[in-house]
């Protein structure tokens, strides 16, 4: 390459030691040797005007804070925190949890399959081709999800209480399961490799591979229920009762017990990259954990369009599964996630918080952690002052609906989120945790609402001044924000865009306490 130089040590050595004559450099020199970047960079100041009080929140008090431990299962508890709510309201429980662990013993057999079925396919494939090298280099995808994993499981394998499948410790702490499943399959990928042409002996080596796995998997997570009996208790008129149900098998409990429909749910996205289109479906592409599933589909909209979706649940009493990445301008045992509360660009003297579109670009921002939205702070007073302004430029924003319903989600000011996680009740605060809204559009890449919760939404449109709601009502909002995107047919998104390639790698591997 013409242009590319080596190091110059003498250059750089006489610019640390330019370094060493500025007051700044020999302060935050000081204060690093003494504590970690995220003390020093925490402004105490900014962390209280965080208050733990919320306008619109629909948090059940009677659920308890779940903890995925030392385990990459964001995705999947905060799926089933969405259902255990409704669980909870259905049979008037003080408390319910499912076996996280039944559903991720599945998940993890239906990902050897998957990995064992692509090892046999690409297996006349040279070892450097792309395709194979990054099969390789992912294996059987470790811990991390999508929401969509969650519900396949559970419509293939059905659930059970946590009380009949607990987690054990070794199903708490993944890492030495993920290995020990690695280094399994990857010895299996080998000698269906080299039995290339012959698809009967790939055949056979992958059955023994799968008894392996299942093998590793009963060892670590104990033994899979069939039949089983719950107890529970319940108030009929006041009274507790206490029942006592017999299921014949898991699918049975989540068919005639639980009964949650995941069929309204729509998977948003907001992916910025040049080349893709909002309001318009796309299809992720190799992003199914069991082998007979099909890929992921969702509508991919602008930043201002998610946060309405998320608004729209909220307002009816949905909590939200969301997918974001987790720990950047934020503190775990605050539960504070805030640009302004953690001063990166002062200490060091660099802007690290740059535009999104860029970021995604260069394959920065990555969803890496999965949880629930719960509810938001609405500053009223901004909102009133936003919405009046809309009013009056009302008729030139009409003209493009996109203008006028982007400006819309911006008249509706919110201050801060409320969201559950699943690290246990001692981090953040007591469990849950706050973001603001600058995080929200800066790190909140995808969430998955109820369609129905949108049609309530754009026909009522609560947190909209009267006035301003009745000019909206003269548009199909619903038919131009979210049913035209979903009239459009499904475009791929390549399993290398940033957006998909990067989650793959690193989806929602976040762990707990």
């Amino acid at each position: 390459m013409k242009h590319a130089k080596a190091i110059d040590p003498k250059k750089y050595l006489d610019l640390i030691d330019e370094f060493k004559k500025d007051k700044k450099y020999i302060i935050a020199q000081n204060s690093l040797a003494q504590a970690s970047i995220l003390d020093v960079v925490t402004d105490p100041q900014s962390l209280e005007q965080h208050p733990f009080v919320f306008s619109n929140d629909i948090q059940n008090e009677a659920l308890s804070v779940t903890n995925q431990a030392q385990s990459g299962r964001c995705w999947l508890f905060a799926t089933y925190n969405i259902v255990r709510d409704h669980v909870v309201k259905k049979y008037q429980m003080k408390n319910f949890e499912f076996s996280q662990s039944y559903s991720a013993f599945w998940d993890k057999f239906e990902r050897t399959n998957s990995f064992l079925n692509k090892v046999i396919k690409t297996s006349k494939q040279s070892l450097t081709e792309r395709e194979v090298d990054e099969l390789m280099m992912r294996g059987f995808g470790g811990d991390g999800g999508f929401f969509e994993y969650g519900v396949e499981i559970i419509k293939k394998y059905g659930a059970v209480p946590v009380e009949v499948m607990p987690d054990s410790v070794t199903a708490k702490q993944t890492h030495y399961i993920n290995i020990l499943l690695d280094r399994s399959l990857k010895i299996a990928a080998s000698e269906i490799r080299n039995q290339h042409h012959n698809l009967a002996k790939q055949k056979q080596i992958k059955e023994q591979a799968l008894k392996e796995v299942l093998t590793i998997l009963t060892r670590c997570y104990g033994p899979i229920p069939t039949k089983f009996d719950f107890v529970y208790q319940t108030t009929v008129k006041k009274e507790k009762v206490t029942k006592c149900l017999s299921f014949e098998s898991p699918q049975e409990f989540w068919n005639k017990f639980v009964q949650f429909d995941f069929d309204d749910y729509l998977d948003i996205i907001n992916f910025n990259a040049k080349h893709v289109q909002f309001n318009q479906l796309y299809q992720l592409e190799d992003t199914k954990s069991i082998y007979e599933a099909n890929d992921i589909v969702a509508l991919n909209v602008a930043k201002p369009i998610l946060k309405l979706a998320a608004l729209s649940a909220i307002m009816d009493k949905q909590s939200i599964w969301f997918a974001c990445q987790y720990g950047s301008a934020g503190d775990r045992r605050t539960g504070i996630f805030d640009f302004k509360a953690y001063d990166y660009d002062t200490l060091f003297g660099i802007e690290f918080n740059k535009n999104k579109v860029e970021m995604e670009s260069v394959s920065q921002l990555i969803s890496n952690h999965a949880m629930i939205f719960l509810g938001f702070n609405l500053n009223e007073k901004a909102t009133k002052i936003k919405q009046a302004e809309l009013v009056k430029n009302f008729s030139k924003l009409q003209k493009t609906p996109e203008q006028l319903f982007n400006a819309l989600a911006d008249s509706i000011v919110i201050d801060r989120w409320k969201v559950e996680n699943s690290h246990g009740d001692k981090s953040g605060n007591k469990g849950f945790v706050t973001i603001t809204d600058s995080w929200f559009n800066q790190f909140v890449s995808q969430v998955v609402v109820p369609k129905k919760s949108l049609k309530t939404f754009f026909e009522k449109y609560p947190l909209v001044d009267k006035t301003l709601a009745t000019l909206l009502k003269k548009n199909n909002g619903y038919q131009l924000v979210i049913e035209k995107g979903l009239q459009t047919k499904p475009k791929l998104l390549s399993k290398y865009e940033p957006f998909i390639d990067l989650n793959l790698k690193h989806n929602y591997q976040i762990k707990g306490n």
